[in-house]
């Protein structure tokens, strides 16, 4: 929508309502709900900031767009499709202030990655990998699209036949996202998935949009790896 172009950034899923439904956000092992009803989420309310009870919502299935955060304003605008797919036009309960001073904007539910049905774990999708990297901790970040980005581990492994080798140092990842997600081979069960929260802080110490997240470890294929501090 454009509305904090200049703060935050927008998007690359720039067409909302010709995209919802049929984007291929990833591989068809993604899957991803959203709710702010988790207990103990960073981003868990009993209402928002317009009086609306959050309902869980899938956002992405089997790799497809399938829904967006909304607050009243955002689902007003995706009312076609959903009225096309069947579902009540309502919010999904994202809308959030920071004060009563501050305009209404939509906030970051929590996000849950949905396991694997097969019980793998990060011991277990290194042990199915002949050459690559593990990746473990660190960060990631992105361009005002949350398109293009790179990121890195708090520890990187160099993964031979099947086993963490030697550790890799300030080897980084680039990635453009829907590329990145495209090349998802592999995923963990159930038994894997671990929360961990995001407070993503701006001006004057308050929290900006803090969320829970809960994922489980992927294997990826065709990822760009660099070196940022080795000269050319």
């Amino acid at each position: 929508m454009g509305h904090e172009a200049n703060g935050v950034g927008t998007s690359y899923l720039s067409d909302p309502n010709a995209m919802i439904g049929t984007f291929k956000m990833g591989s068809p092992l993604l899957n991803v709900t959203a709710n702010r009803s988790m207990p103990k989420g960073a981003a868990t309310v009993k209402w928002d900031a317009e009086g609306v009870e959050p309902a869980e919502f899938s956002v992405v299935k089997e790799g497809i767009l399938n829904d967006f955060q909304t607050t009243r304003e955002v689902a007003s605008l995706l009312a076609p499709y959903y009225q096309k797919t069947g579902k009540p036009v309502r919010s999904n309960g994202c809308a959030g202030t920071y004060d009563p001073t501050t305009p209404l904007q939509q906030f970051n539910p929590n996000l849950v990655m949905k396991p694997g049905a097969q019980e793998l774990s990060f011991d277990d999708l290194v042990r199915d990998t002949k050459k690559g990297l593990a990746i473990v901790g660190g960060y990631a970040s992105a361009d005002h699209q949350v398109l293009n980005g790179a990121g890195s581990g708090e520890a990187v492994y160099e993964i031979v036949d099947g086993k963490l080798g030697q550790t890799i140092a300030n080897a980084e990842f680039i990635y453009r996202a829907p590329d990145l997600w495209k090349n998802l081979v592999a995923i963990g069960g159930p038994k894997s998935a671990l929360s961990f929260g995001i407070d993503n802080t701006r001006g004057e110490g308050r929290s900006r949009m803090a969320h829970t997240v809960t994922a489980v470890p992927g294997k990826f294929k065709g990822v760009a790896i660099t070196d940022p501090y080795r000269k050319a």
